[in-house]
């Protein structure tokens, strides 16, 4: 429903099938009802509303979350899209934008390197060692972070070692070994 296959939304997704499945089935084509024997009783009302309201809350509470997730990440991407673009915006609208969308889907290893990649640009435009050095450890966090959600793609491996080479070469020299 919004783009990303989400578990809700694909829920959801399936239970819009089957309704409109319903909805089209010819009554006419339907098998006849069976005849009831003295074994078999039909269901009560009160069974009938409680499956019902079952499959209605079922529908509802994965409509939320389909919502939920689906547009939190689409606004993440929305937020995140000048990365993507050939146009510079400034370093500090870029971070706030990125900070957004790391709170919106925190769990995107590609946000992470964007703020650590600002971050990378504002040690090298520094020649305070403090500022540097605060800046590096800021490029760092951001790294492991982004590392922490995929610890098996190389490429979270080498920007990780990358970010851990420049603190070390930053004054943190036991980052190097």
């Amino acid at each position: 429903m919004f783009g990303s296959p989400t578990p809700g939304g694909v829920l959801v997704f399936w239970l819009i099938i089957g309704g409109l499945v319903a909805l089209l089935m010819n009554q006419s084509t339907a098998p006849k009802p069976r005849i009831l024997t003295s074994s078999t009783t039909p269901p009560s009302q009160l069974m009938k509303y409680a499956s019902y309201s079952g499959v209605a809350i079922i529908a509802v509470v994965s409509i939320i979350f389909a919502y939920d997730k689906g547009a939190s990440y689409l606004i993440a991407t929305q937020s995140a899209s000048f990365l993507n673009r050939p146009h510079i915006i400034p370093a500090a609208d870029a971070e706030s934008r990125l900070e957004k969308s790391t709170r919106l889907a925190p769990d995107v290893p590609y946000y992470w390197h964007g703020l650590a990649d600002i971050a990378f640009g504002r040690a090298e435009s520094t020649d305070d060692p403090a500022a540097k050095s605060a800046a590096l450890t800021e490029a760092y966090e951001h790294e492991l972070r982004a590392y922490e959600i995929n610890p098996i793609e190389i490429g979270e491996i080498y920007e990780l070692a990358f970010a851990t080479w420049e603190l070390g070469n930053g004054g943190r020299t036991e980052l190097l070994q």
